[in-house]
C-alpha cells in the first residue's frame, strides 16, 4: 500500500531536480521528451569524446606532449 505514495513521491522528488514546471500532462510529456532527447545528444558527445580519448591515449607520449605544448 505504501509503496504507491513512495513511488509518486519520488517521482515529485525527481520533476522538481530536473526543474519541470508542467501543469497539464501534455506539458509533462513535452518536457520529458526534451530532457530523453537532450540526454541522447549528450550521451552520443560523451561516446565521441571517450573515442577521441581512447586514440589519444593510444599515441605515443612523445607526441602528445608536443600537441600540448603548441
Amino acid at each position: 500500500m505504501y509503496g504507491r505514495y513512495f513511488t509518486a513521491g519520488m517521482l515529485y522528488v525527481n520533476v522538481i531536480q530536473l526543474s519541470m514546471n508542467a501543469s497539464t500532462p501534455v506539458e509533462f510529456l513535452e518536457q520529458a521528451k526534451s530532457i530523453v532527447e537532450r540526454h541522447e545528444e549528450l550521451k552520443i558527445a560523451a561516446d565521441s569524446l571517450q573515442q577521441s580519448l581512447v586514440y589519444i591515449e593510444s599515441q605515443p607520449v612523445c607526441y602528445v606532449r608536443s600537441s600540448i605544448m603548441l
